[in-house]
C-alpha cells in the first residue's frame, strides 16, 4: 500500500496513533474484566451441595485378637562370647605379623621411625 505525501502529512498533522493505542487499551481492558468476571463471582458464591448424596458411616469392626504367643527371647539374642574366643583370632593375628617381621628383619623401633600413620599406630597398640 503506497501512501502519498498529503496522507503522510495529515497523518502527522492528526497523529491517530495516541487515539488507536487509547481505543486498543479499554478494548483489552474490557474484555479481561469480561472473562474473569465470571472466576469471581463462582469463588465469592456458596458452594452447592445438593448434587452430593450424605456418607453414612459405618462403624469398623473390631478384630479379633489371638492369645499371646511366647517369642522366646532367650534365643533372640546371641550368647556372649568367653574372652578366649574373642581374643584367639586377634592373638593369631599377631603372632602372624610378628613372623613376617621377623622374616623381613623388622624391628619395633623401625616402625616407629617409619613416619607411616599406620606402622606407628600399629606399634603403638602392639606395645600396650
Amino acid at each position: 500500500m503506497k501512501v502519498g505525501v498529503r496522507q503522510q502529512q495529515q497523518f502527522q498533522n492528526n497523529n491517530q496513533i495516541d487515539s488507536v493505542r487509547q481505543e486498543a487499551s479499554s478494548q483489552v481492558t474490557q474484555e479481561q474484566e469480561q472473562a474473569a468476571g465470571g472466576i469471581q463471582e463462582t469463588v465469592e458464591a456458596e458452594p452447592d451441595t445438593s448434587s452430593i448424596e450424605a456418607r453414612v458411616a459405618t462403624p469398623l469392626e473390631q478384630p479379633e485378637a489371638g492369645e499371646p504367643t511366647d517369642v522366646n527371647a532367650e534365643g533372640a539374642v546371641p550368647q556372649p562370647r568367653s574372652e578366649a574366643e574373642v581374643s584367639a583370632p586377634l592373638q593369631a593375628n599377631s603372632q602372624e605379623l610378628d613372623q613376617q617381621m621377623a622374616a623381613e628383619n623388622v624391628t619395633e623401633e623401625q616402625l616407629a621411625n617409619s613416619n607411616e600413620p599406620e606402622f606407628i599406630i600399629v606399634g603403638y597398640y602392639r606395645l600396650r
